[in-house]
């Protein structure tokens, strides 16, 4: 099944945090990495951030552009289940805020699901994205197991 249209906030579970960058004093531009983040307690992993290319954070900006950004999260747990992935083009890191933008193309792949659109912005502690633009949503499975009418 196929929605589409200006639908405003897409909410969706994910990413454990940023206090990853919280850390770092400056960045040098890096590319084709990989930047993990474990679950201080079990040691599970609970994402890993991959891009092309990131460059411009210090401690004054505390922005990170990251340019073909690919975002897996897991379960968490020993099983270590792939549960969402988000990819963009070009994307800004706010570290301080920690949330994410992307004036370009958005997808998102979890279980049952895709959206994709573009403009988008990301929000951490509210664990949702935003897609302001073009927004698709395709669902694998029929719709009525996802909504409950009154």
């Amino acid at each position: 099944m196929k929605l589409g249209g200006n639908i405003v906030a897409v909410a969706l579970l994910f990413l454990g945090g940023m206090a990853v960058f919280a850390q770092i004093k400056t960045l040098a531009p890096m590319e084709d990495f990989v930047l993990p983040k474990y679950d201080d307690e079990t040691g599970y992993k609970l994402w890993e951030l991959r891009g092309h290319e990131a460059a411009g954070y210090s401690e004054d900006r505390q922005i990170i552009d990251i340019n073909e950004m690919e975002l897996r999260t897991f379960s968490g747990n020993a099983a270590n289940i792939r549960q969402v992935t988000i990819k963009s083009p070009l994307a800004k890191i706010d570290v301080k805020n920690s949330t994410a933008s992307g004036p370009s193309d958005i997808y998102v792949a979890g279980p049952g699901y895709t959206v994709s659109g573009k403009n988008w912005q990301w929000y951490d502690k509210e664990k949702t994205i935003e897609i302001r633009k073009d927004v698709e949503i395709v669902f694998a499975q029929e719709i009525n197991e996802f909504i409950k009418l009154k």
